[in-house]
């Protein structure tokens, strides 16, 4: 839930961060879309070996932590001065790269957790005896739309 609320946060933030804090353009801020999409891509491909290598709970908590590490590795590195100064033509390649290393950890986190989610439900048909995958996934569901509306609130 906490990831979501920060996905609800940066959702709205990141239009004014992008422009005003990094001074990116209309034509830079057209190349942001690819970072998300690459990273899925990439995710896609990634998840399943961050399963083998770690536990899921392990993998999914890892991914978190990653995520935010790469997501604000460019706001650390302007407090600090190692960012490129606006204007710098190294400054877009190095954001969209955190960008999409970002956004291939939070991808693999929720794969992870949609797969904790469906052996839960496994778990639960074991214990109960009737499969109600609606209810533990509209469950989910629910609590997404609750934290990132909280997100942007």
């Amino acid at each position: 839930m906490i990831t979501y609320i920060a996905i609800g946060v940066g959702t709205i933030f990141i239009p004014y961060f992008t422009t005003y804090y990094f001074g990116l353009s209309e034509k830079e801020l057209a190349v942001l879309p690819v970072a998300s999409a690459l990273g899925g891509v990439l995710a896609w491909l990634l998840s399943p070996k961050m399963e083998r290598l770690f536990d899921k709970k392990n993998a999914a908590i890892i991914s978190i932590i990653l995520f935010g590490i790469f997501f604000s590795l460019p706001f650390m590195m302007i407090m600090t001065g190692t960012f490129p100064v606006n204007g710098s033509p190294f400054l877009l390649p190095i954001y969209v790269s955190c960008n999409t290393i970002g956004y291939i950890f939070i991808y693999i986190s929720f794969n992870i957790t949609n797969s904790m989610m469906a052996d839960i439900v496994d778990e639960y048909e074991m214990i109960a005896g009737q499969r109600d995958e609606g209810l533990f996934f509209s469950t989910m569901s629910f609590a997404y739309k609750c934290t990132v509306g909280l997100g942007y609130l």
